[in-house]
Protein backbone atom coordinates (compact mmCIF):
# COMPACT_ATOMS: atom_id res chain seq x y z
CA UNK A 1 0.00 0.00 0.00
CA UNK A 2 3.31 2.13 0.50
CA UNK A 3 3.46 2.63 -3.02
CA UNK A 4 -0.12 4.47 -3.21
CA UNK A 5 0.67 6.72 -0.86
CA UNK A 6 3.68 7.73 -2.40
CA UNK A 7 1.78 8.48 -5.63
CA UNK A 8 -0.88 10.31 -3.58
CA UNK A 9 1.69 12.53 -2.35
CA UNK A 10 3.50 13.28 -5.72
CA UNK A 11 -0.17 13.58 -7.45
CA UNK A 12 -0.88 16.40 -4.88
CA UNK A 13 2.73 18.45 -6.92
CA UNK A 14 1.61 17.13 -10.11
CA UNK A 15 -1.86 18.33 -9.96
CA UNK A 16 -1.55 21.37 -8.18
CA UNK A 17 1.99 22.90 -9.25
CA UNK A 18 1.37 26.28 -6.71
CA UNK A 19 2.78 23.22 -3.90
CA UNK A 20 5.95 23.38 -5.15
CA UNK A 21 8.57 26.18 -3.82
CA UNK A 22 8.22 29.26 -5.94
CA UNK A 23 12.18 28.44 -6.73
CA UNK A 24 11.10 25.05 -8.04
CA UNK A 25 13.43 24.48 -11.10
CA UNK A 26 10.80 24.33 -14.39
CA UNK A 27 7.98 25.12 -12.02
CA UNK A 28 5.25 26.35 -14.39
CA UNK A 29 6.84 23.76 -17.25
CA UNK A 30 8.13 20.36 -16.74
CA UNK A 31 7.91 18.17 -13.53
CA UNK A 32 11.26 16.16 -13.44
CA UNK A 33 10.81 13.49 -10.68
CA UNK A 34 14.26 11.59 -9.95
CA UNK A 35 13.23 8.53 -8.59
CA UNK A 36 15.81 6.70 -6.07
CA UNK A 37 15.03 3.07 -5.85
CA UNK A 38 15.72 -0.04 -7.54
CA UNK A 39 16.45 -0.98 -11.32
CA UNK A 40 13.38 -0.28 -13.77
CA UNK A 41 12.33 -1.83 -17.13
CA UNK A 42 13.11 0.05 -19.69
CA UNK A 43 11.18 -1.95 -22.36
CA UNK A 44 7.85 -1.76 -20.48
CA UNK A 45 5.19 -0.60 -23.03
CA UNK A 46 3.52 1.61 -19.96
CA UNK A 47 6.04 3.59 -18.99
CA UNK A 48 9.04 4.35 -21.86
CA UNK A 49 7.65 7.61 -22.77
CA UNK A 50 7.82 8.91 -18.92
CA UNK A 51 11.75 8.71 -19.25
CA UNK A 52 13.61 11.87 -19.38
CA UNK A 53 15.81 12.08 -21.86
CA UNK A 54 18.75 14.12 -23.07
CA UNK A 55 19.05 16.03 -26.62
CA UNK A 56 20.58 12.62 -28.03
CA UNK A 57 17.63 11.00 -26.81
CA UNK A 58 19.25 8.76 -23.87
CA UNK A 59 17.45 7.88 -20.72
CA UNK A 60 18.89 10.69 -18.06
CA UNK A 61 19.57 8.67 -15.10
CA UNK A 62 22.20 6.17 -13.41
CA UNK A 63 22.44 3.12 -11.70
CA UNK A 64 25.05 3.41 -8.18
CA UNK A 65 24.90 -0.19 -7.71
CA UNK A 66 27.13 -1.39 -10.85
CA UNK A 67 30.74 -1.26 -11.82
CA UNK A 68 32.40 1.20 -14.40
CA UNK A 69 32.50 -1.55 -16.62
CA UNK A 70 28.85 -2.78 -16.35
CA UNK A 71 30.17 -6.34 -15.57
CA UNK A 72 29.13 -5.96 -11.36
CA UNK A 73 25.68 -5.17 -10.94
CA UNK A 74 24.88 -6.57 -7.12
CA UNK A 75 21.17 -8.52 -7.01
CA UNK A 76 21.31 -8.46 -3.06
CA UNK A 77 23.20 -5.95 -0.79
CA UNK A 78 22.00 -7.20 2.63
CA UNK A 79 20.07 -5.33 5.24
CA UNK A 80 21.57 -2.38 7.40
CA UNK A 81 21.31 -4.22 10.42
CA UNK A 82 23.84 -6.92 9.70
CA UNK A 83 26.16 -4.58 7.86
CA UNK A 84 25.67 -2.63 11.18
CA UNK A 85 26.39 -6.16 13.39
CA UNK A 86 29.46 -6.66 10.49
CA UNK A 87 31.18 -3.51 11.63
CA UNK A 88 31.27 -4.39 15.04
CA UNK A 89 31.29 -8.35 15.12
CA UNK A 90 35.09 -8.45 14.67
CA UNK A 91 35.67 -6.36 17.96
CA UNK A 92 33.11 -7.89 20.10
CA UNK A 93 32.09 -11.25 18.94
CA UNK A 94 33.95 -13.40 21.16
CA UNK A 95 33.87 -10.85 23.86
CA UNK A 96 31.65 -12.46 26.91
CA UNK A 97 32.70 -9.97 30.21
CA UNK A 98 31.84 -6.80 29.49
CA UNK A 99 33.58 -5.89 32.91
CA UNK A 100 37.16 -4.50 31.27
CA UNK A 101 35.38 -2.63 28.91
CA UNK A 102 35.04 1.38 29.48
CA UNK A 103 32.02 3.29 28.91
CA UNK A 104 32.62 4.12 24.99
CA UNK A 105 32.86 0.08 24.44
CA UNK A 106 30.26 -1.01 26.30
CA UNK A 107 27.86 1.36 24.50
CA UNK A 108 29.25 -0.38 21.24
CA UNK A 109 28.80 -3.74 22.75
CA UNK A 110 25.20 -2.89 23.16
CA UNK A 111 24.97 -2.14 19.81
CA UNK A 112 26.51 -4.70 18.88
CA UNK A 113 24.18 -7.14 20.62
CA UNK A 114 21.18 -5.51 19.29
CA UNK A 115 22.39 -5.06 16.05
CA UNK A 116 23.22 -9.18 16.26
CA UNK A 117 19.62 -9.68 17.43
CA UNK A 118 18.32 -7.57 14.66
CA UNK A 119 20.04 -9.58 12.04
CA UNK A 120 18.87 -12.89 14.01
CA UNK A 121 22.31 -14.56 13.28
CA UNK A 122 22.15 -16.70 16.73
CA UNK A 123 19.29 -18.26 14.76
CA UNK A 124 21.41 -18.68 11.85
CA UNK A 125 24.20 -20.20 13.62
CA UNK A 126 22.20 -22.72 15.04
CA UNK A 127 20.56 -23.61 11.77
CA UNK A 128 23.83 -23.65 10.47
CA UNK A 129 24.62 -26.64 12.83
CA UNK A 130 21.53 -28.28 11.75
CA UNK A 131 22.81 -28.16 7.89
CA UNK A 132 25.84 -29.65 9.24
CA UNK A 133 24.38 -32.29 10.90
CA UNK A 134 21.88 -33.11 7.75
CA UNK A 135 25.52 -32.97 6.05
CA UNK A 136 26.78 -35.27 7.76
CA UNK A 137 24.19 -38.08 7.92
CA UNK A 138 23.92 -37.74 3.79
CA UNK A 139 28.02 -38.17 4.26
CA UNK A 140 27.42 -41.71 5.80
CA UNK A 141 24.97 -42.95 4.21
CA UNK A 142 26.52 -42.38 0.86
CA UNK A 143 29.22 -44.18 2.39
CA UNK A 144 26.65 -47.06 3.39
CA UNK A 145 25.29 -46.66 -0.10
CA UNK A 146 28.55 -47.30 -2.04
CA UNK A 147 29.19 -50.32 0.44
CA UNK A 148 26.62 -51.69 -0.50
CA UNK A 149 26.36 -50.95 -4.45
CA UNK A 150 29.85 -50.42 -5.54
CA UNK A 151 28.72 -46.62 -6.91
CA UNK A 152 26.27 -43.84 -5.53
CA UNK A 153 24.54 -42.90 -8.84
CA UNK A 154 21.12 -44.29 -7.65
CA UNK A 155 17.19 -43.20 -7.21
CA UNK A 156 16.01 -41.73 -4.40
CA UNK A 157 13.71 -44.78 -4.40
CA UNK A 158 16.50 -47.37 -4.54
CA UNK A 159 17.83 -46.55 -0.73
CA UNK A 160 14.95 -48.48 0.20
CA UNK A 161 16.78 -51.91 -0.98
CA UNK A 162 19.80 -50.82 1.05
CA UNK A 163 20.43 -53.31 4.21
CA UNK A 164 20.10 -51.06 7.52
CA UNK A 165 20.77 -53.88 9.62
CA UNK A 166 24.20 -53.66 10.03
CA UNK A 167 23.92 -49.72 10.65
CA UNK A 168 24.12 -48.66 14.36
CA UNK A 169 21.10 -47.40 16.23
CA UNK A 170 23.04 -44.27 17.11
CA UNK A 171 22.40 -43.19 13.93
CA UNK A 172 19.14 -43.71 13.39
CA UNK A 173 17.93 -40.20 14.14
CA UNK A 174 20.46 -38.88 11.84
CA UNK A 175 19.60 -40.99 8.82
CA UNK A 176 15.62 -40.65 9.43
CA UNK A 177 16.41 -36.48 9.06
CA UNK A 178 18.10 -37.84 5.50
CA UNK A 179 15.37 -39.47 4.52
CA UNK A 180 12.96 -36.42 5.50
CA UNK A 181 15.21 -34.41 3.44
CA UNK A 182 15.35 -36.85 0.41
CA UNK A 183 11.42 -36.40 0.50
CA UNK A 184 12.00 -32.84 0.07
CA UNK A 185 13.69 -33.50 -3.13
CA UNK A 186 11.32 -36.03 -4.44
CA UNK A 187 9.17 -32.95 -4.10
CA UNK A 188 10.88 -30.65 -6.36
CA UNK A 189 11.82 -32.71 -9.00
CA UNK A 190 15.25 -34.68 -8.29
CA UNK A 191 14.61 -38.19 -8.34
CA UNK A 192 18.79 -39.36 -7.54
CA UNK A 193 20.82 -39.52 -4.91
CA UNK A 194 23.79 -37.69 -5.95
CA UNK A 195 21.20 -34.61 -6.20
CA UNK A 196 20.18 -34.86 -2.98
CA UNK A 197 23.76 -35.30 -1.79
CA UNK A 198 24.89 -32.43 -3.32
CA UNK A 199 21.87 -29.88 -2.44
CA UNK A 200 23.17 -30.99 1.01
CA UNK A 201 26.29 -30.16 0.55
CA UNK A 202 26.07 -27.29 -0.76
CA UNK A 203 23.42 -25.38 1.69
CA UNK A 204 26.40 -26.61 4.23
CA UNK A 205 28.94 -25.10 2.56
CA UNK A 206 27.23 -21.65 2.27
CA UNK A 207 25.95 -21.78 5.56
CA UNK A 208 29.79 -22.09 5.89
CA UNK A 209 30.93 -19.35 3.94
CA UNK A 210 28.34 -16.92 5.17
CA UNK A 211 29.04 -17.28 9.11
CA UNK A 212 32.69 -17.22 8.21
CA UNK A 213 32.27 -13.83 7.13
CA UNK A 214 30.20 -12.50 9.92
CA UNK A 215 33.06 -9.85 10.63
CA UNK A 216 34.05 -9.04 7.12
CA UNK A 217 32.19 -6.18 6.20
CA UNK A 218 34.07 -6.32 2.69
CA UNK A 219 31.88 -9.61 2.00
CA UNK A 220 29.30 -7.77 0.66
CA UNK A 221 28.40 -7.83 -2.44
CA UNK A 222 28.52 -3.54 -2.27
CA UNK A 223 31.68 -3.86 -2.72
CA UNK A 224 32.44 -5.69 -5.57
CA UNK A 225 31.82 -2.65 -7.97
CA UNK A 226 35.18 -1.37 -6.78
CA UNK A 227 33.76 1.74 -4.51
CA UNK A 228 33.73 2.06 -0.30
CA UNK A 229 30.29 2.53 0.02
CA UNK A 230 31.58 4.20 3.32
CA UNK A 231 33.78 7.07 1.75
CA UNK A 232 31.36 10.36 0.71
CA UNK A 233 33.93 12.18 -0.83
CA UNK A 234 34.01 9.74 -3.84
CA UNK A 235 31.05 9.82 -6.02
CA UNK A 236 32.57 8.95 -9.25
CA UNK A 237 30.82 5.83 -9.42
CA UNK A 238 28.63 3.09 -10.86
CA UNK A 239 26.73 3.11 -14.63
CA UNK A 240 24.33 3.92 -17.05
CA UNK A 241 23.00 0.23 -16.58
CA UNK A 242 19.66 1.23 -15.03
CA UNK A 243 17.86 -1.88 -16.34
CA UNK A 244 20.18 -4.03 -13.94
CA UNK A 245 17.82 -6.49 -12.10
CA UNK A 246 15.60 -6.51 -9.20
CA UNK A 247 13.83 -4.06 -11.59
CA UNK A 248 10.35 -4.86 -10.14
CA UNK A 249 9.79 -2.36 -7.90
CA UNK A 250 10.26 0.80 -9.33
CA UNK A 251 8.78 -0.31 -12.93
CA UNK A 252 5.31 -0.59 -10.42
CA UNK A 253 6.26 3.10 -9.26
CA UNK A 254 6.92 4.14 -12.52
CA UNK A 255 3.47 2.92 -13.64
CA UNK A 256 1.87 4.51 -11.06
CA UNK A 257 2.85 7.96 -12.14
CA UNK A 258 2.35 7.07 -15.68
CA UNK A 259 -1.11 7.13 -14.67
CA UNK A 260 -1.19 10.80 -13.81
CA UNK A 261 -1.21 11.56 -17.07
CA UNK A 262 -4.62 10.55 -17.48
CA UNK A 263 -5.75 13.01 -14.50
CA UNK A 264 -3.41 15.92 -16.07
CA UNK A 265 -1.73 15.60 -19.43
CA UNK A 266 -0.08 18.62 -19.54
CA UNK A 267 1.42 18.18 -15.71
CA UNK A 268 2.29 14.54 -17.12
CA UNK A 269 5.81 14.26 -15.17
CA UNK A 270 9.22 12.78 -16.56
CA UNK A 271 11.03 10.41 -14.41
CA UNK A 272 14.89 10.18 -14.14
CA UNK A 273 16.03 6.37 -12.79
CA UNK A 274 18.71 6.22 -10.25
CA UNK A 275 19.37 2.81 -9.11
CA UNK A 276 20.44 2.36 -5.38
CA UNK A 277 18.62 -0.30 -4.23
CA UNK A 278 18.68 -4.21 -4.37
CA UNK A 279 17.45 -7.03 -2.20
CA UNK A 280 17.93 -5.46 1.35
CA UNK A 281 18.38 -2.05 2.30
CA UNK A 282 20.16 0.49 0.18
CA UNK A 283 23.26 2.02 1.44
CA UNK A 284 23.37 5.39 2.85
CA UNK A 285 26.00 6.56 0.48
CA UNK A 286 24.16 5.47 -2.70
CA UNK A 287 20.71 7.35 -1.62
CA UNK A 288 23.00 10.39 -0.52
CA UNK A 289 24.98 9.92 -4.24
CA UNK A 290 21.65 9.68 -6.28
CA UNK A 291 19.80 12.68 -4.30
CA UNK A 292 23.12 14.79 -5.36
CA UNK A 293 23.01 13.27 -9.06
CA UNK A 294 19.25 14.64 -9.11
CA UNK A 295 19.61 18.24 -7.71
CA UNK A 296 22.48 18.60 -10.34
CA UNK A 297 20.87 17.55 -13.53
CA UNK A 298 17.31 19.02 -13.59
CA UNK A 299 15.39 17.44 -10.62
CA UNK A 300 12.80 19.18 -9.21
CA UNK A 301 11.10 16.44 -7.00
CA UNK A 302 13.44 13.26 -5.43
CA UNK A 303 10.79 10.74 -4.47
CA UNK A 304 12.57 7.47 -2.32
CA UNK A 305 10.49 4.91 -1.74
CA UNK A 306 13.61 3.24 0.43
CA UNK A 307 12.40 3.07 4.07
CA UNK A 308 15.71 1.96 6.42
CA UNK A 309 15.39 1.40 9.79
CA UNK A 310 18.68 2.17 10.68
CA UNK A 311 21.49 4.60 9.22
CA UNK A 312 24.63 5.08 9.93
CA UNK A 313 25.18 8.08 7.86
CA UNK A 314 21.97 9.76 8.59
CA UNK A 315 23.68 13.44 8.98
CA UNK A 316 24.87 12.86 5.45
CA UNK A 317 21.60 12.33 3.79
CA UNK A 318 20.19 15.44 5.34
CA UNK A 319 23.55 17.30 4.08
CA UNK A 320 22.09 15.85 0.51
CA UNK A 321 18.41 16.48 1.10
CA UNK A 322 19.27 19.96 2.19
CA UNK A 323 21.36 20.88 -0.94
CA UNK A 324 18.41 19.63 -3.16
CA UNK A 325 16.61 22.44 -0.99
CA UNK A 326 18.51 25.18 -1.87
CA UNK A 327 17.69 24.31 -5.24
CA UNK A 328 13.81 24.04 -4.36
CA UNK A 329 13.52 20.68 -4.63
CA UNK A 330 11.37 18.36 -3.01
CA UNK A 331 12.30 15.09 -1.29
CA UNK A 332 9.31 12.82 -0.52
CA UNK A 333 10.54 9.95 1.17
CA UNK A 334 9.74 6.77 3.10
CA UNK A 335 9.62 7.14 6.64
CA UNK A 336 12.37 6.14 8.96
CA UNK A 337 14.23 7.20 12.14
CA UNK A 338 17.00 8.40 9.50
CA UNK A 339 15.72 11.23 8.04
CA UNK A 340 14.91 14.33 10.06
CA UNK A 341 12.12 17.13 9.61
CA UNK A 342 13.12 19.08 7.01
CA UNK A 343 11.61 22.03 4.89
CA UNK A 344 11.99 21.03 1.66
CA UNK A 345 11.11 17.06 3.01
CA UNK A 346 7.92 15.29 3.12
CA UNK A 347 7.83 11.77 4.98
CA UNK A 348 5.34 9.27 4.07
CA UNK A 349 4.41 6.10 6.28
CA UNK A 350 1.29 4.16 6.65
CA UNK A 351 -0.17 2.82 9.75
CA UNK A 352 -3.39 0.75 10.47
CA UNK A 353 -6.55 2.55 12.09
CA UNK A 354 -9.98 0.57 12.73
CA UNK A 355 -9.27 -1.87 9.35
CA UNK A 356 -8.65 1.33 7.10
CA UNK A 357 -5.46 1.94 5.40
CA UNK A 358 -4.12 5.26 5.93
CA UNK A 359 -0.96 7.22 4.90
CA UNK A 360 0.03 10.24 6.94
CA UNK A 361 2.78 12.77 5.38
CA UNK A 362 4.95 15.10 7.54
CA UNK A 363 6.32 18.31 5.56
CA UNK A 364 8.37 20.08 8.01
CA UNK A 365 6.99 18.58 11.08
CA UNK A 366 3.44 19.94 10.22
CA UNK A 367 0.93 16.99 9.66
CA UNK A 368 -0.80 15.92 6.43
CA UNK A 369 -3.09 12.77 6.74
CA UNK A 370 -4.47 11.56 3.94
CA UNK A 371 -7.13 8.49 4.51
CA UNK A 372 -6.76 5.67 1.64
CA UNK A 373 -10.23 4.23 2.19
CA UNK A 374 -11.40 0.93 1.21
CA UNK A 375 -14.04 0.83 -1.77
CA UNK A 376 -17.28 2.33 -1.59
CA UNK A 377 -16.22 4.31 1.45
CA UNK A 378 -15.50 8.30 1.67
CA UNK A 379 -12.98 9.68 -0.55
CA UNK A 380 -9.62 10.64 0.36
CA UNK A 381 -9.06 13.55 2.87
CA UNK A 382 -6.77 16.52 3.27
CA UNK A 383 -6.71 18.86 6.03
CA UNK A 384 -10.54 18.64 6.17
CA UNK A 385 -10.78 19.71 2.15
CA UNK A 386 -11.98 16.53 -0.43
CA UNK A 387 -10.33 15.25 -2.72
CA UNK A 388 -11.00 12.89 -5.66
CA UNK A 389 -7.42 11.15 -5.69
Amino acid sequence: MKRRYFIIAVALMVMFPALLPANSPKRAKEIVIALVDTGVDTTNSNIKELFKRDGKGYIVGWNFLGDKNNTVNPASIGNESFRIMQLLHGKYGSVTDTSGLNPKEKEEYANYRYFRSKARIDGYIEFAKLLEYNYNGFKYMDSVVISQKGHNDIEIKDLNTIDYSMIPDSMETQLSQVMSECTKALYAGKNMWREALENAQNEHKLSVQRISTLGNPMSNPRFSIGDNPYDFDNLNYGNKNIAALPNDHATEVMTMIAGLGTVNAKRRPKVMPLRVAAAGEAFDKDIYSAIMYAANNGANMILIPQAKEYSLHGSKLAEAIEYAGTKGIIVVASAGDYLVEMPNLIKVYTEENDGNNAAVIKMAGEVIEILARKPKMSPSKIKGKVLGI
